[in-house]
């Protein structure tokens, strides 16, 4: 009897076991298949076809460029303009650099033929000497301009193209841009759809080609929007690239005209690749020139790819730009994640997920195609090393694949990824083999320890723990809400640790990273280490524990350099007035001035607040002038700050009083960047009266700080429309001229309304008749001032009465200013 319940308990129990733990062959029957790396992309993303532009002679605020530049911005056409440094208004440029659609291109000092010695015989201008144009114009272009990630890296900037004066280029210019770092030497080669070969000689591409030229020059172009679009769909049709030139001045920008509707045609289609010439060539020399290593670490489910290049490389050319790496899958895959890291001590990062069905460019991001095995993953290199870690994998779901955590650890493969969803789980739970256990999101996935052991037991390598919360460990002096023995190369990231007796215990173990946790109310300390060196412990929140740090013959790293920072420690009483690797430089920088002391250790940088670890920031906004008008469109610039220290997508609304203008959807804003993102208020859509004008970021997952999301900057009125010309005076260049002297007479008008307004400027002498001097039709905008320059040669000498009088005009509020006398007297010779 008793033998039989117990072959019947035996029984229930393997049954059981069978429900909760199914076979891994039954979940997956290709385990031992893995990732492989397969090589980089043609194009970012694995697009069909390239589109890129480069528009020349930029300088100056002119309507055709503005129309220009407005048009490729707003239809998301990436460009190049090629600079001429010296004649260059650089606020201006800097306007369109922020927009981020632009790119600035080298195209020399003063546009000169070559060779650059000498005096240019065409045009009269110096030519001075080839260092002076090629490497002068690229230090105007980065001594004046703040460049955007894409051109950066650490504190250095980059330009990547030349564009060359008049398509004329010599060997010694080739010399140069290879001296200089130029990638790109754009000639005026045209009909071309592919990329330039290599110049091993001079280490830069070979002169770039376009394909065709927009516009009516006096040199040949294609205004026909036919020809045109089909040039674009050969490029389409056959994976080439579409390079599109212009000269601004010789183009029709107007609505409706061939330059708008070629460009709504060749724009927003999510299988093309918009960019800019430099990071173009950039991609393709990365790709070409075997510029970077792709290495594994382990194998299986557990192999880890690092990506690589050398330091020199990285150095002189900064790299920012995602390149977009191919690995094959496993055909079982039918779900994929991807994560990254800079360095082995950093904490792995979830990398964006698209599809594409998504549009998006030049972003760190993922995308798989599980129809064809194969996962596109797309990165740049970071400021902090010469590396990328990737891990790629087919994660686990709890509850999905298995009702509980436990279940899902005890039959996933090793290095498998377990995605917990958001719920409350019940531990104990034992980590016993090789596996990253990842939660859906820390604040709602619950691991409950029922006061009963260590909330997580980890007894095995290279484990990576994040984004739960864990509480509610036993009561035992060793009972933890996350217990790391014997095991190196553990990641504990991004959770909460909350009253259990220790928080975190780390025990003979080591170069393990426990970092962006927050631990707080545990009833022994909030972070236990025993015979446990050699650890990286940073940007973890240490609020409230009994004790902060229990460390036994320990040694570890508290800090991830300056000027990254330790940790945040609640009891630690600091001023913030120096700043520096040594804060002994005037200022404040969020770390705290003195150390925070850990028996033999120190958290060198303590932290003067809570680690953000998501913090989005709206810092600025701009709009061009405090009175508008009814029906008028302005821009208004707000500048954002990702002051975190992860990548962040985000929604960004710009209100008028309580009312939307319009939302807009920033992807990928890297960690520590800033940039200006531009709407377009409409007016019309808002009655007349004042208006407070503020931006909100909407936060982001897990942003602890939102007060600095909402920025309030000033107040704009809105007027109705109205038209005032005056005339405010009239000046004579001499006071006593002779009889057929030249004289030039100065008539100041202004525009005292808020419109803009055309109209002719007349102006009598009077003797006995009203003979005219002079009339000239004017354009006038809101709140300008002109001088309208007259001659006049006086017949005879007297008296005479000047007059000088506005006509044309409708609707002018105050006609009285409209005319304005003056005498002079003309003296015989």
């Amino acid at each position: 009897m008793n033998q039989k319940i117990g072959l019947g308990l035996l029984l229930l129990l393997f049954l059981q076991c069978f429900i909760i733990f199914p076979f891994p062959a039954i979940l997956n029957p290709f385990l031992e298949e893995e990732p492989e790396y397969f090589g980089i992309a043609k194009y970012y993303d694995n697009r069909t076809c390239v589109v890129t532009l480069s528009h020349d002679d930029f300088a100056r605020n002119t309507t055709v460029w503005r129309n220009c530049l407005t048009m490729f911005a707003e239809k998301g056409l990436y460009h190049t303009v090629a600079i001429i440094t010296n004649s260059t208004d650089w606020d201006w440029a800097q306007y369109w650099i922020n927009q981020g659609y632009t790119e600035a291109a080298a195209h020399s000092r003063n546009h000169v033929h070559v060779p650059y010695t000498g005096t240019d015989p065409y045009n009269g201008r110096p030519r001075v000497s080839y260092e002076w144009q090629i490497n002068g114009s690229k230090n105007d272009i980065i001594s004046n301009l703040s460049l955007p990630r894409w051109w950066r890296y650490k504190d250095k900037e980059y330009v990547y193209t030349w564009i060359e004066p008049y398509g004329s280029c010599d060997a010694t210019v080739r010399q140069w841009l290879g001296n200089c770092y130029y990638l790109c030497d754009r000639s005026i080669a045209s009909s071309v759809y592919d990329f330039a070969s290599w110049d091993s000689q001079n280490e830069l591409f070979n002169r770039v080609g376009y394909t065709v030229e927009m516009g009516s020059p006096p040199w040949g172009g294609d205004s026909s929007l036919t020809s045109l679009n089909k040039k674009f769909d050969y490029a389409y049709n056959n994976s080439k690239i579409y390079h599109l030139i212009t000269h601004p001045s010789h183009v029709d920008w107007s609505e409706g005209s061939y330059a708008d509707l070629h460009t709504t045609y060749i724009s927003g289609r999510k299988d093309v690749w918009y960019v800019p010439l430099g990071p173009l060539y950039l991609y393709h020399w990365v790709q070409t020139r075997n510029i970077t290593k792709v290495a594994t670490v382990y194998s299986g489910l557990g192999k880890i790819f690092k990506i690589s290049v050398n330091e020199t490389d990285h150095e002189n050319y900064g790299l920012s730009y995602p390149i977009t790496y191919v690995f094959s899958i496993p055909s079982s895959w039918t779900s994929g994640c991807v994560y990254y890291r800079f360095r082995e001590s950093d904490p792995w990062i979830a990398m964006l997920e698209k599809s594409s069905e998504d549009y998006f460019n030049g972003i760190t991001a993922c995308r798989f195609d599980f129809e064809n095995d194969k996962v596109f993953v797309s990165v740049g290199f970071g400021d902090v090393s010469h590396e990328i870690y990737l891990k790629i994998g087919s994660p686990i779901s709890v509850p999905e694949d298995f009702l509980t955590i436990q279940a899902a650890i005890n039959s996933a493969p090793v290095g498998s990824i377990i995605h917990v969803q958001k719920g409350n789980y019940y531990g104990p739970i034992s980590i016993i083999k090789s596996v990253w256990l990842i939660g859906e999101d820390r604040n709602a996935t619950i691991i409950d320890g029922n006061n009963a052991g260590s909330v997580v037991y980890v007894i095995s390598n290279d484990c990576v723990i994040s984004n739960f919360t864990f509480r509610n460990g036993g009561i035992e002096e060793l009972d933890s809400g996350v217990y790391v023995k014997n095991s190196n190369n553990v990641n504990v990231h991004f959770n909460i640790v909350v009253n259990n007796t220790n928080g975190v215990l780390l025990e003979n173990s080591s170069n393990s990273t426990i970092s962006g946790n927050d631990i707080y109310l545990n009833t022994r300390c909030g972070i236990l280490l025993k015979n446990s060196s050699g650890n990286k412990i940073f940007h973890n929140n240490f609020f409230n524990n009994n004790l902060q740090v229990l460390s036994q013959n320990s040694s570890n790293v508290w800090n991830d350099c300056y000027p990254f920072g330790g940790n945040y420690w609640s009891d630690h009483n600091s001023s913030d007035i120096y700043k520096g690797v040594w804060q002994n430089e005037s200022g404040s920088d969020g770390i705290g001035d003195e150390v925070y002391r850990i028996l033999d250790d120190e958290d060198m940088y303590p932290l003067m607040k809570p680690w953000p670890s998501h913090d989005i920031a709206v810092i600025d906004i701009t709009a061009p002038k405090s009175i508008i008008q009814t029906g008028e469109f302005v821009n208004v610039d707000v500048t954002i700050i990702n002051q975190g220290d992860f990548e962040e997508s985000l929604n960004l609304t710009l209100y008028a009083n309580d009312t939307a203008i319009e939302t807009k959807s920033i992807v990928g804003l890297p960690l520590r960047t800033s940039t200006i993102v531009t709407y377009k208020w409409n007016a019309s859509k808002f009655p007349s009266g004042n208006y407070v004008i503020s931006a909100y970021a909407w936060p982001v997952p897990y942003e602890k700080e939102d007060e600095d999301n909402l920025y309030i900057d000033g107040t704009v009125s809105i007027v109705a429309p109205f038209c005032n010309i005056a005339i405010v005076s009239i000046t004579f260049s001499k006071l006593d001229p002779t009889v057929g002297e030249t004289v030039h007479i100065y008539v100041a008008v202004e525009n005292q309304g808020n419109i803009p307004a055309t109209f002719d400027l007349g102006l009598n002498y009077t003797r006995i008749i009203d003979p005219l001097i002079g009339s000239q039709r004017v354009t006038l905008d809101a709140g300008n001032f002109i001088i309208v320059d007259f001659t006049w040669e006086p017949a005879d000498d007297g008296n005479f009465q000047i007059k000088a009088y506005i006509h044309n005009i409708s609707n002018d509020a105050n006609p009285s200013d409209n005319t304005q006398i003056r005498y002079i007297y003309v003296f015989q010779n």
